[in-house]
């Protein structure tokens, strides 16, 4: 809180939040605490917020990214809005204005609410801002200078009241002054004693999601590239959306460990890694390879439960059903089901271990602060002229689509193995076009997008499934039930075929959707 020269109190506004969040378990919070680092940085702080958070019955503020909440501390009352993140939106900084009140209801006419001022003008008739859930948080929290720079390192005890009670830990460490390399570098001084779980979900964001049944598996999000951006800010964005998509789905696994979950998990990673593909130019440095091989080594092992969800759901479970009460066909089942248990148990352990942990921080480190942004800004320099997105994009979707073009034309004589590396192609082509889509959606090639998505996502579902035949083949070579059914989707083969060549038929005819805009000319006066 401040004052102005008549000694009256004025809005407290800080426009921007830099932190990393970590979930923890209570044994690892009550852990970090007696880590050296603390006892040594001083005056450690213990205290008590109680936040209530406000919306519109229909939710307009959460629907356009933003949170309000009012927190008690000491009989003051602190009114402050924060920005929700969007999709590719920075993982460490955030909005954030404050300013204190005198009531128990928010002040909307504050310098500080600026913000959701127009957002509230849309509210309907007789609807007013209402307190939506409240969490109640023991706040314990020091300042550390490391590296150079002031860190305020928080672990809250939270229990988050929204209908029922649901308690939650976790550990913030927010950045107070200098760089933000060196917030990473004292969470991987941290992660030595206490392996730290990235999880960069708001306060706000855990309770909208308790209030609609909890975190659920989600799809990856329209990313909307403006089209001056440099290609360094566009893979940043774009890494950004697959991270936050990665970082949600397994949250909602670690909720209820459902198919949906670990597959769009695996999506997740395989977004990332083709981003990283399309942009190598850019981010080539030491740790792109050995970051886009730990990506596709742990989606790897998140497979086996992917391949048996798909198995039984697909093959066992319609076999069952149609031959009723046949001892055979129910043993198969029940024998992959345990197969499938002990998948989910070894994908829970992976997604718990340091190993994932690891993985997911040197991940976030690499995007927001990694050597490749330095090495580029240094090649920046000496150029007279600075590049865009557009010619990026332009030049890798033709190269793409000229690669799914020419191995279309030799499919006829491809071999299980051949055919799944070309669905490979073909899924980097379709998230190519997601990503870059939005740079030329001049309203004309609308059509042409959409048959273009299409097209790419029949064929990437058809020789999946053609995939899926391959790998359980000889599964069980020693189940004649088994063996039965493969021999019946063996037979779908050939009218997964047809589909596939009448894909590539309509494909070919297809014209590409992508170009460089021209630059708008000023007419000679």
């Amino acid at each position: 809180m401040s004052k102005n020269l008549l000694g009256l109190v004025v809005d407290q506004i800080s426009p921007r939040e830099i932190e990393l969040k970590f979930d923890l378990s209570r044994e690892e919070a009550t852990e970090i605490l007696t880590q050296p680092l603390w006892r040594q940085s001083g005056h450690l702080e213990t205290r008590t917020l109680n936040s209530v958070y406000y919306d519109t019955p229909d939710r307009l503020l959460m629907q356009a990214g933003y949170s309000l909440r009012i927190r008690e501390e000491d009989g003051k009352r602190i009114q402050t809005i924060k920005t929700i993140a969007t999709i590719g939106s920075s993982l460490t900084d955030r909005g954030e204005w404050s300013c204190p009140v005198r009531g128990k209801k928010p002040n909307v006419r504050a310098r500080a609410a600026a913000a959701i001022r127009p957002i509230l003008e849309n509210m309907k008739q007789g609807d007013t801002l209402e307190a939506i859930f409240s969490v109640a948080v023991e706040r314990h929290a020091v300042k550390i200078d490391f590296n150079g720079a002031i860190i305020e390192a928080v672990v809250d005890h939270g229990e988050l009241l929204a209908g029922d009670r649901q308690r939650f830990y976790e550990l913030e460490l927010e950045l107070l002054g200098g760089d933000k390399e060196a917030l990473f570098a004292l969470a991987f001084h941290m992660f030595r004693t206490t392996p730290l779980r990235l999880n960069m979900l708001s306060k706000a964001e855990r309770g909208f999601a308790h209030l609609v049944g909890g975190l659920l598996p989600v799809r990856a999000g329209r990313l909307d590239l403006a089209a001056d951006l440099t290609p360094e800010a566009a893979f940043q964005s774009i890494a950004r959306s697959c991270l936050r998509h990665l970082l949600a789905n397994i949250a909602a696994f670690s909720r209820d460990a459902t198919p949906d979950a670990v597959h769009q998990a695996r999506v997740a990673m395989r977004r990332l890694r083709a981003a990283i593909g399309l942009f190598r130019a850019v981010v080539d440095d030491r740790l792109r390879g050995p970051i886009n091989a730990e990506l596709r080594s742990i989606a790897q092992e998140l497979g086996a439960a992917r391949s048996l969800d798909v198995y039984i759901t697909g093959v066992l479970l319609p076999a069952v059903k149609f031959h009723g009460a046949d001892p055979d066909f129910s043993r198969l089942l029940a024998e992959h089901e345990l197969r499938r248990e002990r998948a989910y148990q070894a994908a829970a352990d992976l997604l718990r271990s340091p190993r994932f942990g690891y993985a997911v921080l040197t991940v976030a480190h690499w995007i927001e602060c990694g050597r490749w942004l330095r090495d580029r800004e240094a090649e920046q320099q000496q150029k007279t002229s600075s590049r865009t997105v557009v010619e990026l994009a332009s030049r890798q979707l033709s190269q793409s689509w000229k690669k799914v073009r020419r191995e279309a034309k030799r499919r006829g004589f491809h071999t299980d193995e051949e055919r799944h590396e070309w669905r490979i192609e073909i899924k980097k082509l379709r998230y190519a076009c997601e990503f870059f889509s939005s740079l030329f959606d001049d309203g004309s090639n609308h059509e042409a997008r959409r048959k273009v998505s299409r097209r790419l996502s029949s064929l990437q579902d058809n020789l999946g499934e053609l995939n899926d035949i391959a790998e359980t083949r000889g599964m069980n070579p020693l189940s004649e039930t088994a063996a039965k059914l493969q021999d019946a989707r063996e037979e779908k083969r050939v009218a997964l075929m047809q589909s596939v060549d009448h894909d590539v038929s309509v494909l070919r005819k297809i014209m590409p959707f992508w170009k460089p805009r021209k630059p708008e000319t000023v007419p000679d006066s």
